[in-house]
């Protein structure tokens, strides 16, 4: 298998796009945006590349070269209500994204990647005025690819 970047985002796209549970909650997905700053189109996901890393390779090895590629899935949420509402929001939707990645089906990515390696999951940015809670997760996906 070799390593396609664009390839593996659009496979990402296609598969937040075509999971019933995401489009019932009306989530508006986009790949390679910039992050979302109107808490207006929330629920909100955006896709985009991470971090790429390398592995070495012995001098007159047969083996491929292999690497670590992250896709990067930022997750809003808005809420007139409480902040709590906000946070409900963000875990359940953090669940329906890692439910859906690490199903057995997916976890190559319709063959791009080799296998899903690790998740993690970090809340990126906070803005509480008086009139709404805006909040956004980010979630890391690492994939073990081939180059």
């Amino acid at each position: 298998m070799s390593y396609f970047p664009n390839s593996i985002m659009q496979e990402m796209f296609l598969l937040m796009n075509s999971d019933s549970m995401l489009t019932s909650s009306n989530y508006i997905v986009t790949k390679g945006e910039p992050l979302n700053n109107d808490p207006n189109t929330a629920p909100w996901l955006g896709i985009n590349k991470g971090a790429r890393a390398y592995t070495g390779q012995r001098i007159g090895s047969k083996s491929p070269y292999g690497g670590l590629f992250s896709v990067l899935i930022y997750h809003q949420e808005f809420s007139e209500n409480t902040l709590s509402d906000t946070w409900e929001s963000i875990e359940d939707g953090e669940n329906q994204i890692i439910s859906l990645v690490t199903s057995v089906g997916n976890l190559t990515l319709g063959g791009t990647v080799d296998v899903l390696q690790e998740i993690t999951s970090e809340l990126v940015f906070l803005d509480l005025d008086l009139d709404h809670r805006f909040l956004t997760n980010l979630v890391t996906l690492g994939y073990a690819v081939r180059l």
